[in-house]
């Protein structure tokens, strides 16, 4: 049996990280040796909140170092083949940050590659660690609500939460052009893997994914059948950006009810408390409502479940969860999702499995998008004309009688608005103990710099386009405290 505590070097030391290192307080079996990042300020600053003095600007070195047992990789998806690849060669075990690639034949490529190294390969997804999941899938096989008929999963995303840097949400929208979107496909895992955990494998999907602002993958939904023939699921994905969500971690939620023969099944909550006024689960059976205590419910359960069975997988004590061979199975949902919504038709899941070479479906939606006499309105949104931006300074001049004080109470800060064009300019905005002054001109030391293009700002203030989609587009740029940005669309209305 190796040795305990494991030793563990971690790569990518990104927001996601905070709850992968948290869980090591509660795992003595395994021991954060080292971290990796090619952001050597960032480096320096986890090592000292982590207290790991051992750090690496070069993956490769690490992977070098005799001391480290195993890898866990959290890093953009786009990264995760070549690391994976660079880890098996090293001989170290892997965990790596779900989904485990972009396209199915890598993953395969990947699980393949650690049987011939004789690692253990885990994809790290942590819903199936969520004491509500665990709860709910223990009493599915315990019969409580007979044979299961049908699985619907809600997931809802808002303002609020922690801070995400820009670069965070940049890489995952270049995912996106790869794979799929933000929602539908990087979140949209979770809920695949939750559906999958509770119920069992897939047959067939079928979805439908819209956008309203030509960049956010949603509203969207899905619907599946299971291998069984009997049962089904569906999953609804909606962004509402004026609704505040209160979270320790990302600004959404998600719900579940599963129907059986006998009753039915709620799960309340997940990363959120949206619905903290009733209990973590619900049971209806034999006419009665039953409400489900004594859990945690706290998010940073599942990332404490997923470190806890990487340490007993690489123990021999349990088999990974997911393994190679089940992130490749969830993988092919996801796909299958986007290749649906593509298609505008039910797609099997065998027909994702059955693909050679790249599963990326982008070239066959473009062409089915032009060979439509009526585009959808998301397409006539992002490729219309440019705005007039001839009202740019006098919309820019009214902002103070959009100016929302109680929406930022407690909130001091200096704001740069840096309007780049010929009908741009330069506005600063203090806003100090829910008073605004706002003035031409660069005053003080701004916290956030916001620079866009007079046009897009013009239409983000006429309402045509939404401060989100431009700075996905890349027309709008922040600087410095990224994190106000949140707190200045809530103070005058963006």
């Amino acid at each position: 049996m190796p040795q305990t505590p494991v030793r563990i070097g971690l790569v990518g030391c990104g927001r996601i990280t905070d709850l992968h290192v948290r869980a090591y307080t509660q795992e003595p079996r395994a021991l954060l040796t080292a971290i990796c990042d090619t952001d050597p300020d960032l480096l320096a600053k986890r090592a000292l909140e982590w207290g790991v003095s051992k750090t690496y600007t070069d993956y490769q070195a690490m992977l070098d170092d005799p001391a480290i047992d195993a890898i866990e990789i959290c890093t953009p998806t786009r990264l995760h083949f070549k690391m994976v690849q660079q880890a098996a060669a090293a001989k170290k075990h892997i965990s790596v940050q779900k989904p485990v690639t972009l396209a199915l034949h890598e993953a395969t490529q990947l699980r393949d590659l650690c049987k011939q190294h004789g690692v253990l390969f885990k994809i790290c997804e942590n819903y199936v660690f969520h004491p509500t999941i665990l709860r709910a899938k223990q009493m599915i096989d315990q019969g409580e609500i007979g044979t299961p008929l049908n699985l619907s999963c809600r997931v809802v995303s808002g303002s609020g939460g922690w801070p995400i840097t820009s670069e965070a949400w940049r890489w995952r929208f270049e995912d996106a052009k790869v794979a799929g979107g933000t929602q539908t496909f990087d979140h949209g895992h979770h809920l695949f893997s939750t559906a999958w955990y509770l119920l069992g494998p897939i047959d067939k999907i079928h979805g439908w994914i819209h956008s309203v602002d030509g960049v956010i993958d949603a509203p969207s939904s899905f619907h599946w059948t299971y291998n069984n023939g009997l049962t089904q699921g569906s999953a609804i994905f909606t962004v509402s950006t004026d609704m505040p969500i209160d979270s320790l971690y990302y600004g959404n939620d998600e719900w579940f009810e599963i129907t059986g023969t006998r009753g039915i099944l709620w799960i309340n909550r997940c990363t959120s408390h949206i619905r903290s006024d009733l209990p973590p689960m619900t049971l209806y059976r034999d006419g009665k409502v039953q409400p489900i205590d004594g859990m945690i419910t706290d998010w940073q359960e599942g990332f404490t479940g997923a470190l806890h069975n990487f340490v007993d997988a690489i123990l021999g004590l349990a088999p990974p969860q997911l393994s190679g061979e089940e992130g490749i199975e969830i993988l092919s949902y996801a796909l299958a999702a986007q290749r649906s919504a593509h298609l505008e038709r039910p797609v099997y899941i065998d027909e994702i499995r059955q693909q050679k070479g790249e599963t990326h479906y982008h070239t066959q939606r473009l062409r089915t998008l032009a060979s439509r006499l009526q585009p959808p309105a998301w397409l006539k949104r992002l490729f219309s004309p440019p705005v007039d931006s001839s009202t740019c300074r006098t919309l820019t001049r009214s902002l103070p009688q959009r100016f929302q004080p109680e929406a930022v109470r407690g909130w001091n800060a200096t704001i740069l608005l840096d309007i780049q064009g010929p009908n741009g300019g330069q506005w600063t905005a203090i806003l100090q103990d829910q008073v605004l002054e706002f003035q031409e001109g660069k005053h003080g030391e701004p916290g956030l710099i916001l620079r866009c293009k007079d046009t897009a700002w013009t239409a983000i203030l006429s309402g045509k386009k939404s401060v989100e989609s431009a700075f996905f587009q890349g027309q709008l740029k922040l600087e410095g405290k990224v994190e106000w940005a949140l707190s200045l669309k809530k103070a005058f209305r963006l």
